[in-house]
């Protein structure tokens, strides 16, 4: 007998609810949309359409691997994240609801965007040659309106960095702001904060 997605959806949360699913009603959405192919909002739009047996057969599948251990984020190859859709795959760990308050910590120890970032006075040996000929260049052109593309393009040699963060900013004078998410991992904690702050470069970097 045909069965609405909707009823497929409430076949499967009973399921993992009697199995003890404690994100049963996620999970069982997650499966269906996964299952029939839809978003969430197509599948709240055709929650009184019949799905197909092919759909009611793929999502039924789903849910028994759940059950048998399997989690959903791995089934469904994707897992929302600090409102950002991530490819998941079993080679990364799953992103946590509360990494999504150590981006918020990260973000908020920023300095507001456009604002002109001090630089650390630890400098090294070819970061001083790039002030010195930024200074030069300063005196040169009596602006500066030279300096930071002839900085940016020594950095675009001697580190593979774009200047294409500091022209977004609308501040001619400011410095990118460079980031580092080492071990990242699925990536959420560089994708959230690059996504949130455009103007900044962010370097993620695994094994």
């Amino acid at each position: 007998m045909a069965t609405t997605y909707n009823n497929l959806y409430l076949d499967l949360r009973a399921e993992l609810k009697r199995a003890g699913d404690e994100e049963a009603t996620q999970s069982a959405r997650e499966l269906v949309c996964s299952a029939a192919g839809k978003t969430r909002e197509e599948f709240v739009r055709d929650g009184s359409l019949y799905a197909s047996p092919e759909v009611e057969r793929a999502a039924y599948s789903l849910c028994a691997r759940h059950l048998a251990g399997e989690p959903v984020a791995y089934l469904i190859g994707e897992w929302e994240f600090y409102g950002l859709g991530l490819d998941i795959s079993p080679a990364v760990l799953i992103p946590r609801p509360e990494t999504e308050v150590l981006v918020s910590e990260a973000l908020s120890l920023l300095p507001p965007a456009g604002r002109r970032v001090a630089r650390d006075s630890q400098i090294g040996a070819w970061e001083g040659d790039l002030l010195r000929a930024a200074e030069a260049a300063v005196g040169e052109s009596g602006d500066g309106s030279d300096a930071l593309s002839q900085v940016a393009s020594a950095l675009e040699e001697v580190g593979g960095f774009s200047s294409e963060g500091a022209e977004a900013s609308g501040d001619s004078g400011a410095e990118t702001l460079f980031m580092a998410d080492l071990c990242t991992g699925s990536g959420c904690i560089a994708c959230s904060i690059a996504y949130e702050r455009p103007d900044a470069r962010v370097i993620a970097t695994d094994i």
